[in-house]
């Protein structure tokens, strides 16, 4: 039995497509793909029965200059997400090393995810270094109020 896939592309789903229908189709590393028995959506180049389409997706994989698939039109590389380095390095000298610590890891991740094209998970690794930054201003804040409040 011939398995069918479904895709979405510019926030759009479309198919159900067979393996030869993908292959002739302007797929990027950041196509998502469903077939029915897989939990929940995936990106094409986590799906090994695929290695087919992966190896037209290859030049995307694994290399550091991002280039829309060969053949594809109006692709456009998303902008990239804010790291919070230097606000994570702040808050944890100024304020709560305890929280600027995570804050700090998550920011070194944004860029290395971003060049392989991990694209969400660039911006989650940005949500949460901005996430423990501010956690961390907060607490160091409050503490430090009630630290004055105490002495005087």
């Amino acid at each position: 039995m011939e398995r069918y896939y479904f895709i979405v592309q510019n926030e759009q789903q479309s198919g159900p497509f067979a393996v030869e229908q993908l292959k002739g189709m302007p797929l990027t590393r950041d196509t998502k793909i469903w077939y029915q028995g897989l939990e929940g959506w995936k990106m094409i180049w986590e799906l090994p029965e695929l290695t087919e389409i992966q190896s037209l997706l290859h030049p995307l994989i694994g290399n550091s200059q991002w280039q829309p698939l060969e053949g594809a039109s109006g692709v456009e590389k998303p902008e990239a997400p804010k790291t919070y380095l230097t606000e994570a390095i702040l808050a944890t000298i100024l304020c709560c090393w305890p929280l600027g610590i995570p804050a700090i890891v998550n920011a070194a991740k944004v860029e290395g995810r971003y060049d392989r094209g991990d694209y969400e998970g660039a911006e989650e690794a940005s949500h949460q270094a901005k996430q423990y930054m501010q956690y961390g201003f907060w607490a160091g804040l409050i503490i430090g109020v009630v630290y004055l409040l105490f002495i005087v």
